[in-house]
């Protein structure tokens, strides 16, 4: 297809723009995703807003959101409401809290004394100002949902066999991370496999800067694994696969959680000990009784006996961790570092702060300097914080009463489609995808109660997959087939 790049009228713009939205055919899409989902990872494992290749990952992801823009249609956007208005709600959340506001009505917000007595003495008592209390934090917030909203309106264009096969794509992702974690175990703890200035040095943080975002990924890669193996399982039933004793999916799904759970434990992530919990209980849900791994008659064939073959096997991986002293996820339950110590003394401050600025909050991405103005004396040390280290704590007392609102909402959703997921109300083959993505949500947002995992752009894709995945709607013939 020949595009014209000179429209030079607006019949004609239109004509360009509509030709560039036909060039972006079913095929096109999936790789524009996988590219998404492949620099999210490579460039985007730090939250910190001075990282150098943000430079080069927003304006990628503002250039895939313009061509999803342009290819998406009503059918799309009407098949995934639920995501893309909680996304949409997210960007006009910090659209307003950086819209000026008139003649000193941002310093009659509550919180804002201080901001209203230097205005005053500066003759600026009039002037307009946002709601934002620190715009350049509430400006990085936004151009920070980007990545995650290209890859929402990219995915949703796809069709459910395309998404199940970004599935790849992100197992591939998640396996470099692996990877790169146990090199990190094996190496010079301050070698050239730690990519960020600001990282957990001497741990096996993987692709990212911050150990408890690594264990965050792979409690998310056990269930995704079992989601891939039953996705490739297709039919049980059709021919050549009825009666087989063994099959290698599920076998391999095994093994990479076998390989998943003692790396969890190096990484040295007390969350990610109760988060590869609850990635191996979401298993269940994922690849639930019926599975091939291991058919026919006899003990091995019960539920029983493979549930505690995982759990014999899981426990002496575990065993054989603790044994070679790699356990550092278990020494730091009992050894707290001063830096993880602040995450309970600021809680107070947080909560204060919290009372102060409701109900409309201090602006999205502004935790850090507004906390500098309320820190206690008794807290000042050479650790700062530079994060509430509760997201969900945070989504209040930055996004105030919106901000809350969109996090309830966010977790009704969850709740609906997990009853209708579990209940069975959207069986068919592609009902592993959904759970997994259900299964991912839950990890990141139990992660989110003690850190910030979804300020990563590459959780932040991440999440944004998961929720599509979850939402996948059931299409069947008019004669019950699954299309």
């Amino acid at each position: 297809m020949q595009l014209h790049l000179t429209p030079h009228t607006p019949r004609g713009a239109l004509a360009w723009a509509k030709s560039l939205a036909g060039a972006t055919r079913p095929g096109g899409t999936l790789v524009l995703a996988g590219l998404i989902v492949a620099g999210a990872f490579a460039l985007g494992g730090s939250a910190r807003p001075d990282v150098a290749s943000l430079e080069i990952l927003r304006p990628l992801a503002a250039a895939a959101l313009g061509i999803a823009l342009l290819s998406v249609r009503r059918a799309h956007l009407r098949s995934y409401r639920a995501p893309l208005a909680i996304a949409l709600a997210c960007v006009a959340l910090a659209i307003l809290q950086l819209a000026p506001l008139p003649g000193g009505a941002a310093s009659a917000l509550p919180g804002r004394g201080l901001v209203a007595e230097i205005d005053a003495a500066a003759g600026l008592a009039s002037a307009w100002r946002p709601a934002s209390l620190w715009p350049p934090a509430t400006q990085n917030a936004l151009w920070a949902l980007l990545v995650p909203l290209s890859l929402l309106l990219t995915c949703i264009q796809l069709s459910a066999r395309d998404q199940a096969r970004l599935l790849a794509v992100v197992l591939a992702a998640g396996g470099v991370s692996a990877l790169v974690a146990l090199l990190q175990t094996i190496g010079d703890p301050q070698g050239a496999l730690y990519f960020y200035d600001v990282t957990n040095f001497g741990s096996a943080v993987g692709l990212f800067a911050n150990r408890n975002h690594q264990a965050a990924l792979l409690a998310c890669l056990i269930p995704l694994a079992f989601a891939a193996a039953r996705l490739r399982e297709g039919n049980a039933d059709t021919p050549g696969r009825r009666g087989r004793k063994f099959d290698p999916r599920l076998a391999a799904a095994i093994a990479a959680t076998a390989f998943l759970v003692p790396l969890i434990l190096v990484t040295g992530s007390r969350t990610g000990l109760l988060l590869g919990a609850v990635g191996l209980l979401s298993v269940a849900a994922v690849a639930p009784a019926g599975g091939r791994f291991l058919a026919g008659d006899g003990f091995w064939a019960t539920r029983k006996a493979k549930i505690a073959l995982g759990v014999a096997a899981t426990a002496a991986l575990v065993s054989l961790t603790v044994y070679l002293q790699r356990d550092l996820a278990i020494d730091r339950l009992i050894e707290a570092e001063a830096g993880e110590g602040m995450r309970a003394l600021i809680l107070p401050t947080s909560r204060d702060m919290l009372a102060a600025y409701w109900p409309w909050g201090t602006g999205a991405g502004a935790f850090r300097e507004v906390y500098e103005a309320h820190e206690p004396t008794g807290l000042l040390m050479g650790v700062y914080m530079n994060q509430a280290h509760n997201d969900w704590l945070d989504a209040a007392l930055t996004g105030g009463l919106p901000g809350l609102a969109i996090a309830a909402v966010a977790i009704g959703a969850w709740l609906v489609r997990a009853r209708q997921v579990l209940a069975g109300h959207c069986k068919d083959e592609f009902h592993a995808l959904r759970a997994a993505g259900l299964a991912v949500l839950l990890i990141l947002a139990l992660a989110s109660l003690s850190d910030y995992p979804a300020r990563t752009p590459a959780l932040a894709c991440l999440l944004a997959l998961a929720s599509v995945w979850a939402a996948l709607p059931t299409r069947r013939r008019p004669g019950g087939a699954v299309k």
